[in-house]
């Protein structure tokens, strides 16, 4: 969060009318601070102002759970028959894109906080952040176009002052009212204290939101204490963060465990290829994704923690929120663009995407 820009999500089925089906989804928000998810109806309900919608179905194939179909298509059907009811994906991709409605909020300040405002054109964003002082960073990615390596030049945050960071912290808790679940991402400033994400996660517990916090090193354990639903630390971070073999399965389940010792009440371990490893108070589950031919793998952790808000927010079963999460960071490496997504690959791989709950 080093003078970075927090995201906050509204995911109202009550005010998405103004989203067209085929926009690609979300913006890059895990790299750059607090995302706020908030709901005005769920999918798990029928919903008189939006029939489409459908409750969710447990898919008996493979432990997963299928997320719900937004829009039976009915199909005809002989006199005295029951139509039949064809699930299609694609009107759940396109209503999950269509539910985003978010106020971005966080620091932002000069010329460079100015031109990142005028940036976010998607609808349904609307600009909130508090005005500091300091230059906004800049954050580069070069892309190697034959190799599809990626490099990336992060500049240092300029320093917050105690008065700005008490603004967004009445900006915040602004919002808070409005909101379901808070994702906490990336790095902190010079000028915020060590324990800064454990007070954003007290103040959103305090009123009933679920948290998400995917950062690293010192940031992330001194958030444990405030008691954030998930953690989502890749399996490199989780390493450095407990001196833990996390190369298997089975070392990331104990280094897992250790956060949840510390505050976390789950730990979602991403880890590349192999897709995320979850561990809950429900259980241990792993979600893989298909193969793929990979494109561009940045973002795919922030696409990742958008699709546990989205789960979340919506009020899906964990399982299903996994499989959601997980075909929409495989969707996101599959573009050129940072943390955006195609409506078609989230369809085509929703149902490919395997959940499965392991014995421990």
């Amino acid at each position: 969060m080093e003078n970075e820009n927090k995201w906050e999500y509204d995911y109202s089925s009550a005010n998405n009318s103004q989203n067209t089906a085929g926009e690609t989804g979300y913006p890059n928000v895990g790299s750059s601070g607090m995302n706020t998810a908030n709901t005005a109806a769920t999918y798990g309900e029928a919903d008189a102002t939006n029939p489409e919608y459908t409750a969710p179905r447990q898919d008996s194939g493979n432990g997963g759970v299928t997320p719900p179909p937004a829009g039976p298509e009915q199909n005809a059907a002989a006199p005295g028959q029951p139509k039949k009811q064809k699930k299609d994906h694609s009107k759940l991709a396109k209503s999950a894109v269509a539910l985003v409605l978010a106020a971005a909020m966080g620091f932002v300040g000069g010329y460079n906080g100015q031109l990142f405002q005028s940036l976010i054109t998607t609808p349904g964003i609307t600009p909130a952040f508090t005005q500091v002082r300091g230059e906004t960073r800049c954050c580069i990615n070069v892309r190697d176009r034959e190799t599809n390596q990626s490099t990336e030049f992060l500049e240092p945050g300029n320093p917050v002052s105690q008065e700005e960071l008490e603004r967004f912290l009445a900006d915040y808790q602004s919002q808070l009212g409005q909101a379901e679940v808070v994702a906490i991402s990336g790095s902190m400033p010079k000028g915020v204290p060590g324990d800064f994400y454990a007070t954003l996660c007290r103040l959103a517990k305090a009123q009933s939101k679920k948290v998400i916090v995917d950062s690293s090193g010192s940031a992330l354990r001194e958030a444990l204490p405030g008691g954030p639903d998930l953690v989502k630390p890749n399996d490199e971070e989780l390493c450095q963060l407990t001196g833990q073999d996390t190369s298997t399965v089975e070392g990331c389940i104990q280094a897992a465990q250790s956060l949840r010792a510390l505050g976390a009440g789950a730990v979602a371990v991403s880890r590349g290829k192999d897709g995320v490893l979850v561990v809950s108070p429900q259980g241990v589950y792993q979600g893989r994704p298909p193969r793929i031919q990979v494109v561009n793998t940045v973002g795919c952790g922030d696409s990742m923690v958008a699709g546990f808000a989205t789960g979340f927010a919506q009020g899906w079963e964990l399982p299903q929120v996994i499989r959601y999460a997980v075909a929409i960071s495989a969707a996101n490496a599959l573009t050129k663009e940072t943390g955006c997504f195609q409506p078609e690959d989230l369809e085509r791989l929703l149902p490919q995407v395997t959940v499965e709950q392991l014995e421990h």
